[in-house]
């Protein structure tokens, strides 16, 4: 092995060999290298300083590796390290070494064959990097982590609870007022239960600041029929059907809210509107990745439509829009984008809202 260097003008004569001795021996990490029975070959003071305060030993060159590792948790990881380099791998790993009481420290370790000139493996080089405090700060973190959602994930439960405790108290509520009223608290409990399902499945997932929209969506959906088919008058057969592909789209927690309650508003409108007189009927419903980082939430039914001159075909909210698409709108706002509202087919009705997604997606 040679080293570059640059052209000397005086008569000074280079040692490489001597040359790559210094070098190794003033540098920080453990260097060492140990034959095929793991005595040693050679090492320089950072490794022999490491091995003294972790396991109090002197090493030399000729003694074996195992005798001076203590801990025999060591030597069992670091002989498996050390026989994958000397069958030719070379190996990189974190590890381990010392007493986890006293000594304990953590190292990036590389194992790579030594070679004789005709390509036999004769031995292993090892270098050691102290990585104790990186990976004390990673530990930490991760402790950190685990704690916030195991907070997080109660405060989701508690949440969900109370949803459901208010929902309870809107369904004993609406069995003791008249039509009329029981049909604006029925609508009322629909919003709670999409954000109940939401909460539901936070709970279920390790993830909580990205959703799977495509998998909340259709969860969303399961829960707004079961409780427009439960409501009397409503078992009429209308059917959902349910384009979602193979989108794979995250969307932030924070835009999820607002998306499923106008899910909610889309579904319970065509149910409420769409089909008058118990009339059977259609609705669509798709996902698909949008342009400038969005999924494109698309739905349709076969209904009656909006009247020619409804405000909910106009951009703007104008005197006696109707409540459900004033809220989508304003929904859609939440979450920075515009929802497209109109005719569908003659007749019909249709919706277009881009989703903003996760920018890993």
């Amino acid at each position: 092995m040679s080293l570059h260097h640059a052209d000397r003008h005086d008569s000074v004569p280079v040692d490489t060999v001597d040359t790559l001795r210094q070098m190794i021996a003033g540098m920080d990490s453990a260097v060492f290298a140990l034959d095929r029975e793991y005595r040693y070959l050679a090492f320089n003071p950072a490794h022999a300083a490491f091995m003294k305060s972790l396991y109090g030993v002197d090493i030399a060159v000729g003694g074996a590796l195992p005798d001076y590792q203590h801990v025999p948790e060591d030597w069992l990881a670091a002989q498996q390290n050390l026989d994958r380099a000397l069958a030719g791998e070379t190996v990189t790993t974190v590890a381990s070494s010392g007493d986890p009481a006293r000594t304990q420290r953590y190292f990036e370790v590389r194992h790579v064959p030594l070679r004789t000139a005709d390509n036999q493996i004769y031995g292993v080089a090892v270098y050691a990097t102290d990585v104790t405090e990186r990976e004390s700060a990673l530990h930490e973190a991760r402790s950190l982590l685990a704690q916030n959602q195991l907070v997080l994930r109660e405060v989701h439960h508690r949440i969900k609870n109370n949803m459901a405790m208010v929902d309870s108290v809107l369904a004993l509520q609406a069995s003791t007022v008249n039509d009329s009223t029981a049909e604006v608290i029925s609508t009322t409990r629909r919003r709670v239960q999409g954000v109940v399902t939401l909460y539901e499945r936070l709970m279920r997932t390790a993830e909580y600041e990205n959703v799977m929209i495509r998998e909340y969506v259709d969860e969303l959906i399961d829960s707004v029929m079961e409780t427009l088919v439960g409501d009397p008058g409503e078992s009429r057969a209308i059917r959902v059907d349910r384009r979602l592909g193979t989108c794979r789209c995250t969307v932030a927690t924070k835009h999820v809210f607002p998306i499923g309650l106008v899910v909610n508003e889309l579904i319970t409108n065509s149910f409420k509107h769409a089909f008058p007189h118990g009339r059977e009927g259609a609705i669509t419903l798709s996902l698909s990745p949008g342009p400038d980082h969005t999924c494109v939430l698309r739905y349709e039914d076969d209904g009656v439509g909006l009247a020619a001159d409804a405000p909910g075909s106009q951009p703007e909210q104008v005197p006696g829009e109707h409540l459900g698409m004033t809220l989508i709108r304003e929904l859609s706002r939440q979450i920075g984008t515009e929802a497209e509202i109109g005719r569908g087919g003659t007749p019909g009705f249709q919706a277009s809202i881009p989703i903003p997604v996760h920018r890993g997606e």
